[in-house]
């Protein structure tokens, strides 16, 4: 909802900045159709006038360049600090698994492989997406390897790997709780 706000008022510096761009042109046109036949000090009175107005414009156009400038650094940031919050979340689930048991984890490892995929032979289909079994089942330590992508490890893994959800997601499904 802030990232709206943010790029509404950045909007508005953009449409700022080229009305400021139209008077400059308006400027110069009224500087080129500049009456013939005037005095020296008229034609010195109206230049300093001009100018006088092109550097206020010029600060004004600056300020505005600022502004655009502080808004687009603050909604890199804002994206930075929603990844770091994700991140910290991400870490917040983990450490609640291993706090909530590590036994818990301990039993989801101990569920046979056999319980989640079909093998034939030994063999399974990799959920990585084939058309010939390269997934290895271990059934001594209850682990698997699959020689066509190079990925392994226990049955949490697997699940985590097959349905591309994380560690404790998988925990959960595993002990259907």
């Amino acid at each position: 909802m802030e990232s709206t706000n943010l790029f509404t008022e950045h909007d508005h510096t953009l449409c700022d900045a080229f009305r400021q761009g139209l008077q400059d042109i308006k400027i110069m046109e009224e500087w080129l159709n500049v009456p013939r036949g005037l005095t020296k000090k008229e034609y010195t009175s109206m230049f300093r006038e001009n100018k006088k107005m092109i550097e206020e414009q010029k600060l004004e156009i600056r300020e505005a360049n600022n502004k655009l400038q502080d808004t687009i650094h603050m909604s890199l940031r804002m994206d930075e600090l929603l990844e770091r919050e994700q991140n910290i979340k991400k870490r917040l689930n983990f450490f609640n698994l291993r706090f909530d048991g590590p036994d818990r984890l301990a039993q989801a490892k101990q569920i046979p492989l056999e319980d989640i995929m079909d093998f034939k032979h030994g063999f399974a289909l990799c959920p990585h997406g084939e058309k010939t079994p390269s997934l290895k089942l271990y059934t001594k330590n209850n682990t698997w390897f699959c020689f066509s992508c190079q990925k392994g490890g226990d049955s949490v893994d697997l699940v985590m790997y097959r349905d591309g959800i994380t560690l404790p997601e998988a925990v959960k499904l595993l002990l259907r709780t």
